[in-house]
């Protein structure tokens, strides 16, 4: 009884390391445009506390004061 137990887990082990290998090389993503109504600014320089520049993309209102 304790071997069908283990074997079970097992098996469910493999089953969620199959699914996670799946999502890793081909993950479910759906890419879209920007809406006409956001403004992006792609790959701006930020330094942060330790002098190191990160590249981030902001995403704003296109009309100001929205």
């Amino acid at each position: 009884m304790m071997a069908r137990a283990r074997k079970s887990k097992v098996a469910a082990a493999l089953r969620l390391a199959g699914r996670r290998l799946k999502n890793f090389i081909h993950p479910n993503v759906i890419v879209t445009s920007v809406p006409p109504n956001v403004h992006a600014d792609w790959n701006l320089p930020v330094k942060v506390r330790d002098g190191t520049t990160l590249r981030v993309n902001v995403f704003r209102p296109a009309e100001p004061g929205n």
